[in-house]
């Protein structure tokens, strides 16, 4: 009987050591797999940031980089590699930076607009005429008469013009053609397709569109109190955005004109090779991009609208040696930011920023039209704005950035 139960305390002895031997060892391995977990996870974030901040040096480097251009370097600091691709988006240079390391790869995406240097910075007005204005209005700042204007990115702005012209004369290029009239709307939905072109007139109605797409129109395009975002509106007729209407991050081109009005909104950038018309109460804002190019062409605030970025008006001279181009700001219209045109500019409501023009356009007490300031001009430009990219100055700044 003490015999058995000597063989059954030993049998229960060995049970437990096992027992005790396999809670030991899955405990053992249980911290090991966590150790070698916790080690691969603190390698791969190591090699993350690495790889992060070769992409983040993308940003040092973007004097080398031309729009529409691909750059790439070894990182001589870390070892990884560095691409950089850049393109003008909506006025400003958007830079994508990819930086690779070992296995990870990250990929900051930042947007670059103009900062003006410090030798225009507390200037209100830059005039290329000899002639002094007559300030009828008020100015709180300095005015620099006979000087050169800053310099614009000519080459970029007719890139651009170029790649929405190709666009409207090859609609082969196209994912989908269409051969009538196109109402959108919540009946009827945006094709699947990337770039849609439209043999005649489009509306936008009623409904919110948000989708990374380019639209076409041999005709007009005619948004009616929609809700559009992230689009490329392109048209050979008229844009026209009315009655409540709210674009965010929309990039437009006409080669005819673009309208907006009844309380409308917009941002984003906007390129007509004749008129660009902000009015009723209409606001224009987050650092828009407007520019007008061709001979006669204008850009205007009219009836309380208000505006946040920088407009920009460009022509040659006639042969008579004037310009015909013009930048109007009417008597209740307010505006933020640049206001820069190659002929003239008319002030009668208030800006808060910098004028550049080659003479002001305004009537004078005798009753003739001539080198005249009637409005305001007050204040410096707000470092919330960023200046388009179009503006070549010293300095480029950073206006936002994201990892993708």
């Amino acid at each position: 009987m003490a015999k058995r139960q000597l063989i059954l305390n030993r049998g229960f002895s060995l049970v437990l050591t096992l027992n005790i031997i396999f809670v030991i060892s899955s405990l053992l391995g249980s911290f090991l797999l966590i150790t070698n977990h916790q080690f691969w996870r603190l390698n791969k974030y190591v090699d993350w940031e690495q790889a992060f901040y070769i992409a983040s040096s993308g940003s040092a480097k973007i004097s080398k980089i031309l729009p529409s251009s691909e750059h790439k370097e070894t990182d001589t600091l870390f070892g990884g590699e560095l691409t950089i691709k850049a393109k003008i988006e909506k006025g400003f240079m958007e830079i994508e930076s990819t930086g690779k390391f070992k296995k990870e790869k990250v990929t900051v995406l930042s947007e670059y607009g103009s900062k003006l240097d410090s030798s225009i910075a507390d200037v209100r007005i830059i005039l290329e005429t000899t002639q002094k204005p007559e300030i009828y209005g008020y100015i709180n700042g300095n005015i620099m008469v006979g000087e050169k204007l800053p310099s614009l990115n000519i080459t970029a702005i007719k890139e651009k013009i170029s790649l929405f012209t190709a666009y409207i004369q090859s609609p082969f290029k196209a994912d989908t053609e269409l051969f009538s009239p196109q109402i959108f709307n919540d009946k009827k939905k945006v094709p699947e397709k990337e770039i849609i072109f439209v043999n005649d007139v489009v509306f936008f109605q009623s409904d919110t569109f948000d989708y990374k797409k380019t639209i076409i129109s041999s005709s007009d395009i005619i948004i009616e109190n929609g809700i559009l975002k992230n689009l490329t509106l392109i048209a050979y007729g008229e844009v026209r955005i009315q009655n409540d209407s709210k674009l965010y991050n929309v990039s437009i081109f006409s080669a005819n004109s673009v309208i907006l009005s009844g309380y409308s909104y917009f941002s984003g950038e906007i390129i007509s090779e004749n008129e660009i018309r902000v009015a009723e109460f209409s606001q224009v804002e987050n650092s828009s991009v407007l520019i007008a190019y061709g001979e006669t062409n204008q850009i205007k605030f009219t009836e309380s609208a208000s505006f946040c970025g920088s407009a920009i008006s460009i022509a040659e001279k006639t042969i008579a040696g004037g310009y015909q181009n013009i930048i109007l700001v009417e008597k209740y219209a307010k505006c933020k930011g640049l206001l820069y045109s190659t002929g003239k500019i008319n002030i009668q409501g208030k800006l808060e920023g910098l004028l550049c023009a080659h003479s002001l356009y305004g009537r004078s007490s005798n009753g003739h039209y001539g080198n005249v300031l009637e409005g305001e001009i007050i204040g410096e430009i707000p470092e919330s704005i960023c200046l388009s990219y179009y503006l070549n100055t010293q300095k480029i700044k950073r206006k936002s950035w994201k990892l993708m």
